[in-house]
């Protein structure tokens, strides 16, 4: 039966999905997609994919 980290992280998810929807240049939205796909999915290379966009988007906010 799933359990209360199941549902966090797929309400984070879909937070993280939605949010990218509307803004797919929002950093912290790529951060916490990541994270769900590190810790609960034990998908690294999607969880690095999501980081590096991270990277990439925080570097260039920081120079807007």
């Amino acid at each position: 039966a799933p359990g209360p980290t199941d549902k966090i992280c797929r309400l984070a998810r879909e937070a993280a999905l939605r949010a990218l929807e509307i803004d797919d240049t929002l950093a912290e939205a790529h951060i916490l997609l990541g994270a769900v796909k590190a810790y609960y999915d034990w998908d690294w290379s999607g969880a690095e994919a999501e980081f590096e966009r991270h990277t990439a988007k925080h570097q260039r906010q920081q120079h807007d």
